[in-house]
């Protein structure tokens, strides 16, 4: 087997892994797979957009709502931002211009759990 096929399969089976072990939190915590979420149009139903993007971007953005607000944990390094502590890292709390340190997790298995508690805590503050 050629070594960029077994390269293929690694990466194949990694993220398989990834998918399933999202599947099961997803199952735990909000009784429902991942395509049951997908399927039910959860974030979109609610005029929010939730995204996971690239190495480390958390985004969820209501702006479609009432509401109007967004939330992001980043590592973007733009300037205007270097004087946050924990830079490159910064979170935008509720507007784009509102930026703070931002103490998610550097792993991405953990932060995507962070960031869906923080969106699961924020919403049921809100009701």
């Amino acid at each position: 087997m050629s070594q960029g096929r077994l390269l293929l399969e690694s990466e194949y089976l990694r993220r398989l892994g990834r998918y399933r072990r999202l599947d099961r939190t997803l199952a735990q915590k909000y009784a429902m797979t991942y395509e049951e979420f997908l399927e039910r149009r959860v974030v979109e139903r609610e005029g929010y957009i939730l995204s996971v993007s690239g190495r480390y971007s958390y985004h969820w953005d209501r702006r479609l709502t009432s509401d109007g607000d967004l939330y992001r944990h980043d590592n973007a390094p733009p300037q205007r931002w270097c004087g946050v502590a924990t830079y490159p890292k910064h979170f935008h709390q509720g507007s784009e211009g509102n930026v703070m340190d931002s103490h998610i997790s550097d792993d991405p298995e953990v932060a995507i759990r962070e960031f869906l508690a923080f969106v699961r805590y924020t919403l049921l503050s809100r009701s």
